[in-house]
């Protein structure tokens, strides 16, 4: 980076003066006799001129920039596309980032995406597709000698997406999983609320995907998209490598020809509302001894030909990101020691308002310290010019790093397609590199109280309340808003029964705890012990089996053990947190978001779940009915303790359980139940079996059911490391 060459001058001056004989920077000439190096003389650097692409308009409406470069034999192609998760529905959140990913692994019907893996492997190349916010992105890496037949593949998989069910499934497992493990990191729970409070929660700039909105995305909602908005008029293409540029735009406009262009312009750039004044948020998180903050607003829109951006960079630079000479690191870090990484950034997007924001990390009992401190440095920017130090620093280091914009091939092309998209000269980088050299100390302060609103800002703060230094009202800025972790799944249609509904509901319930073995006999149980086999299947055609125990204390503790192949494995839940022990490896800590899972598993278990309905204390509603092995069973929807909503099938005959539909973060499983057998005066399904998308298949076969057996507090805490 910029500051640390910075550092590394000045080590090598200080250096320098510290050796008799030599002199640094300032120092007073010597008498003595000249040294050899002195009479070199330096010659001027050379002059630089970029190389510039060459731009195409093609007649299906995609613009193509080309740039040779016969270093060496490879070719790369790079597209953008005039689409992004702005354009899905709110319902439908993640359906853009689903939609790029499975085009790839998936890829067409000619070139299905399995094989195109192994042959891309076995000439080292690559394609890949994706989706940002406003635009997606494909590409093409292979050896000059292989482009020419690579093109056309990455053409087809682009034009006929093949879809496939089980790549959509498995693609959706990585959704969900990450959606359970995204309140792990602080950092990244600041980054995901701080802009909804800005833009609103439910602005395309701000929302994100949920479990609900993934599962309800189909493939029809995939191909829908795709139909909509990729076409070659919505392309821009960029070609840098060892080609004759002749050779390659005829070869692109052939490998393109025939996809007709899509009709209609792209819906217009969403509306930013205006932002709430002055407001303080907390996002609880008790497991942490550590605060992350953000304060800030809402930024600008970037334009080609606004003169107050290159003040702005130069503002931000010396604020906050200009690394170890910024004032916030200086201050906030170095001086008052509240921070262990701290900065800033002034947003300034393309289509709508970026954020201002301004953040750090730290103790949390320094939380509204760093807070305050952090307001101070924002408006003591508006009250006073900077200095011409500072000026100077800023501007060189903002100026070096522009190397970066030309430091390969790939950069310069992929600068031009930016600038192209967003209607930007091609000669923005030196307008750029003018604009920043022209800024004066009064044009930073002039911007800085234009833009900056020290008095107007929003705060959040990540962390553990109980442990902050002072409370988060102390900061005089209004009153605290809770943030929550997660928010609430909204209820659908089907989850708003009717009065009809809902008592038909509780009498299948109340008819399916009298075959379960009665209400009384299922609020009588306290604990379950379960013994049996599962069997999981690792691959197709090769199973693995498990030996397990199971031990249930209700309402808030579980315990399970695992004998596998590669050894034991535990983990236990003991009402408050979470742990495991892997196979050779001393008990671990288990994420919040892992120890929630495991609860609410606690209070899904069919027979909990069935009492509770049959005495009212959980909503539930008949929806329909389904044939099942031959047999109609009738559907009833469940509201658990966690806000989710479960699916269970009775069997109408009987009301037996015999199937279950129930989400978590490896996406929707479906259970089946059969060979019920009565311990203890209860009703147990001895086999069941477990599919569904993003599960590993598995069945389950129990071999011994103990009922209110007593299970000591210390089976589900966790064990003690070996030696301790």
């Amino acid at each position: 980076m910029r500051t640390p060459f910075r550092n590394a001058c000045a080590l090598v001056f200080a250096i320098l003066a510290a050796v008799p004989g030599c002199a640094g920077p300032g120092a007073t000439a010597s008498k003595a006799k000249a040294k050899p190096h002195e009479s070199l003389t330096i010659p001027p650097l050379r002059s630089f001129a970029p190389p510039q692409p060459q731009r195409h308009l093609l007649d299906n409406g995609m613009v193509v920039f080309l740039l040779e470069d016969h270093t060496l034999p490879v070719i790369d192609l790079a597209g953008l596309v005039r689409a992004g998760s702005v354009h899905e529905t709110a319902d439908k959140a993640g359906l853009a980032s689903l939609c790029g990913e499975v085009m790839r692994t998936g890829g067409s019907e000619k070139h299905p995406g399995d094989l195109l893996d192994e042959r891309l492997a076995s000439i080292g190349g690559s394609i890949g597709v994706s989706f940002d916010l406003e635009w997606g992105s494909f590409s093409l890496g292979t050896l000059a000698e292989d482009f020419d037949a690579h093109l056309p593949v990455l053409v087809d998989v682009l034009q006929h997406p093949a879809f496939p069910e089980e790549k959509i499934a498995l693609a959706k497992t990585g959704m969900l999983t990450a959606i359970a493990q995204r309140n792990d990191d602080p950092q990244e729970i600041a980054r995901r609320l701080f802009p909804q409070l800005l833009y609103g929660p439910d602005s395309p700039y701000a929302r994100q995907e949920e479990t609900w909105t993934v599962e309800a995305i189909t493939r029809q909602d995939l191909l829908d998209f795709h139909q909509r908005f990729i076409a070659p008029n919505a392309m821009i293409v960029g070609v840098h490598g060892d080609f004759d540029a002749t050779h390659m735009l005829a070869r692109i406009r052939e490998a393109f020809s025939g996809w007709p262009q899509r009709s209609g312009a792209l819906p217009p750039a969403p509306q930013v509302r205006p932002e709430p004044l002055r407001t303080v948020n907390l996002a609880a998180k008790e497991d942490l001894n550590q605060s992350t903050v953000m304060v800030g607003h809402l930024g600008t829109v970037r334009r080609a030909d606004d003169p107050d951006y290159f003040a702005l960079v130069v503002a931000n630079d010396i604020l906050g990101s200009g690394g170890f000479s910024s004032r916030l690191l200086q201050q906030v870090r170095t001086r008052e020691g509240l921070a262990y990484s701290i900065g800033s950034r002034f947003g300034a997007d393309y289509t709508h308002p970026g954020l201002f924001t301004a953040g750090c990390q730290t103790k949390s009992g320094a939380t509204v310290q760093a807070i305050e401190s952090i307001r101070r440095e924002i408006r003591r920017m508006t009250e006073a010019p900077v200095t011409e130090e500072e000026l100077r620093i800023a501007k060189e280091s903002i100026g070096n790093s522009l190397v970066f914009e030309y430091d390969t091939r790939g950069e310069i092309v992929a600068r031009a397609m930016r600038y192209e998209l967003h209607g930007f000269p091609s000669d923005y980088i030196e307008r750029f590199q003018k604009g920043v050299a022209a800024v004066t100390v009064d044009d930073v302060l002039a911007v800085c109280r234009k833009y900056l609103r020290p008095d107007n800002l929003t705060v959040l703060a990540v962390g553990n309340p109980a442990q902050f230094d002072k409370p988060l009202a102390s900061l005089g800025m209004g009153p605290v808003a809770q943030v929550p972790l997660a928010p609430a799944r909204p209820a659908s249609a089907e989850e708003t029964p009717s009065p009809e509904a809902l008592a038909a509901g509780r009498k299948v319930m109340e008819e399916a705890a009298a075959a379960f073995g009665g209400l009384k006999r299922l609020e009588e149980i306290n604990t379950l012990t379960i013994k049996g086999r599962m069997t999981v299947e690792a691959a197709p055609g090769m199973t693995v089996p498990i030996d397990m125990t199971i031990a249930i204390r209700y309402p808030d503790r579980i315990r399970i053990d695992m004998k596998t192949p590669q050894g034991e494995i535990s983990q236990g839940f003991d009402g408050k947190s979470a742990w495991a022990c892997p196979p050779g490896m001393p008990p671990m800590d288990l994420p919040a978001s892992q120890a929630q899972e495991m609860k609410s598993e606690i209070q899904k278990l069919e027979m909990r779940l069935v009492a509770a309905c049959a005495q009212g204390a959980l909503p539930a509603w008949r929806v329909g009915e389904e044939a099942i092995d031959g047999k109609i069973a009738d559907e009833v929807r469940v509201k658990t303790p966690s806000g989710m909503v479960a699916r269970l099938y009775f069997d109408r005959a009987t009301r037996r359980l015999v199937k279950t539909v129930q989400s978590g973060s490896q996406g929707t499983e479906e259970t089946f139940f059969s060979d019920h057998r009565s311990v203890q005066g209860l009703l147990f399904p001895f086999h069941r079996t477990v599919t569904g998308a993003g599960t590993t298949p598995r069945e389950m076969t129990m071999e011994k059911v103990t009922v209110n057996s007593p299970i000591p507090d210390g089976a589900f805490t966790k064990p003690a490391a070996p030696g301790k």
